[in-house]
Order: C-alpha cells, then sequence, then structure tokens
C-alpha cells in the first residue's frame, strides 16, 4: 500500500513514496539541466544554478559560457549579470574594462530596442561605474547622454499631459452641450 508502482521498458520497480519522490526529484534535475537548442534563457537560468551551486556542483566556468551565450543570444538579465559577474569578479577573475565593454553592449541593445526607461537606468550604471574606477571624463559624457534621454522623456510626458487635459476639456464641453 506504501509502495508505487513505475514501468520503465516493460519492468515494474516497486518502490516507497520516499524513494519515489528522490528518483522524480533527480530525474527532474537531469532534465532541469539538459541544455536546449534555441533557448538561451534557458541556458542563462542553468548557468545560474552553477554560478551559485544552486541544485547542482558549483563550476564557475560553464556558468561564464552559458550566461555569455546567453547575453550574446539577446537576453537582457544575462547581460546584466555577465557585467556584474565580469565587473566584481562573481566566479571569475575581476575585469571592470571588459565589463563596461559588456554593459555599452548591453545599451546598444535596449536602444535598438527602444526600451528608455531601462535604458536610463544602464546609462546611470555605466556612469557609476566610470566613477568608481576614476574614469570622470567618460562618466561626464555617459551623464550627459543620461540627461538628454530623461530630458526628452520628460518632454514626451509633458506632451501626453497635454493631450490628456486636451481631451478632458472636450469630454467636459461636450457634457455641457449635450453631445455626450
Amino acid at each position: 500500500n506504501d509502495f508505487r508502482d513505475m514501468t520503465t521498458n516493460q519492468l515494474t520497480i516497486k518502490m516507497t513514496d520516499e524513494k519515489f519522490e528522490a528518483y522524480m526529484r533527480e530525474a527532474y534535475l537531469k532534465m532541469a539541466f539538459v541544455r536546449k537548442e534555441g533557448y538561451p534563457e534557458h541556458d542563462y537560468l542553468i548557468g545560474l544554478a552553477y554560478l551559485n551551486g544552486i541544485d547542482v556542483e558549483m563550476n564557475c566556468i560553464l556558468a561564464e559560457q552559458l550566461i555569455r551565450e546567453a547575453a550574446d543570444a539577446g537576453v537582457v538579465e544575462a547581460m546584466g549579470e555577465l557585467v556584474h559577474m565580469l565587473y566584481y569578479g562573481k566566479g571569475i577573475t575581476c575585469n571592470r574594462e571588459e565589463a563596461i565593454c559588456e554593459q555599452k553592449k548591453k545599451i546598444d541593445f535596449l536602444t535598438k530596442r527602444n526600451e528608455t526607461k531601462t535604458l536610463i537606468k544602464e546609462l546611470d550604471y555605466l556612469g557609476k561605474m566610470y566613477t568608481e574606477m576614476r574614469k570622470l571624463e567618460e562618466a561626464e559624457r555617459v551623464y550627459e547622454e543620461l540627461r538628454k534621454l530623461a530630458d526628452a522623456e520628460i518632454e514626451k510626458a509633458e506632451a501626453e499631459i497635454e493631450i490628456n487635459e486636451l481631451t478632458l476639456i472636450i469630454a467636459d464641453s461636450w457634457l455641457k452641450t449635450g453631445k455626450i
């Protein structure tokens, strides 16, 4: 009664619920850590698992490879993790110059995708990286670019507010004239 029947290739194995759960967990982990062609997000998650030793033995070399491949495939989260790994030496040798190059790649990627809010945060982070490295001229250029981008976003927001205010004025006049 406390045994489960599990049939594999015409062989029936009886095991306790506890052993069955352990068997299923092991099978799940084996499947979870198999790379899937065309799924860089999955490779990124596997890379994180290897980087942090989550359900697998820590393997920073494999972690870097998987995370780097996912970043190169356009997984924004992987790009950020790679920058963090390089800048702070998390699991790999610290290489701040390469971290800055990777951060610039991420910024270019976000610019092409027109993800302005995320782009603003990433430009700010690049500016902080330059500042910490005492590359103040580069930091100044980044912060100037950031200011221009923020100003453009403010102008867009103000234009949207004006449109909304005009819509309210028109709706109010229609209500007063009985058109609605």
